[in-house]
């Protein structure tokens, strides 16, 4: 227990961002970026809760990821810009655009060659982050989409959003191979390690799926 919150003791670690609408941490677990309304990325020592770096975009960030090999992270902006940061040199890399509207979510490809990007316009974007090469979108439901995830084994995404379906999405061929409706937004989805599992969190709960396939 070493951090304090209202005068009792809890298990923070005094880590303190300004008004953060995404996380991803450090494949390795020892840092942690927050995706800040201030139009900042901000890099967190999680073993002191000390900044490491901040990364300034200029407008208001919405979600961030986090390279396989931590060389780089992608930021996705309101405007609906998506910025690749060279973690080395903290410099932009990449400035990435395609379809409408805002980003809220983000997600690599466990190889690191793709990146997946959920719209607030309700599409699923694809790009090349190494060269910046947009390699188009597939259309969900049309309300914003606030979470996509990339199967730990590469070969499917998840997607959730405003609609209350969650998605799972062909890799290779960028259709909808199964889709399932629940009650209430949907949040937050996560990959089982086994690539057949898939957690979601929405307004109404948790649903814990099985992938068939």
């Amino acid at each position: 227990m070493i951090g304090r919150r209202g005068g009792r003791r809890d298990g923070s670690r005094g880590i303190r961002p300004r008004r953060a609408s995404g996380l991803a941490a450090a494949p390795d677990g020892s840092w942690l970026a927050s995706a800040g309304d201030d139009g900042t990325v901000r890099l967190w020592d999680l073993r002191s809760g000390a900044p490491r770096a901040v990364l300034t975009c200029g407008g208001t960030v919405r979600s961030v990821a986090v390279s396989p090999d931590a060389t780089w992270l992608a930021s996705g902006g309101a405007d609906g810009v998506v910025t690749v940061w060279d973690l080395a040199t903290r410099t932009r890399r990449n400035q990435l655009t395609g379809g409408s509207g805002a980003v809220p979510a983000l997600s690599v490809s466990p190889d690191g060659r793709r990146l997946f990007g959920g719209g607030h316009d309700g599409t699923l974007r694809l790009w090349d982050p190494r060269t910046g090469a947009y390699r188009g979108l597939r259309t969900g439901g049309g309300e914003p989409l606030h979470a996509v995830a990339a199967s730990p084994d590469g070969r499917w995404i998840a997607s959730a959003g405003q609609d209350a379906t969650v998605r799972v999405w062909d890799r290779a061929g960028g259709r909808v191979l199964a889709a399932q409706r629940t009650e209430g937004a949907l949040r937050s989805c996560s990959w089982h390690p086994d690539s057949r599992g898939l957690a979601v969190g929405g307004d109404r709960g948790l649903y814990v799926y099985r992938l068939l396939v």
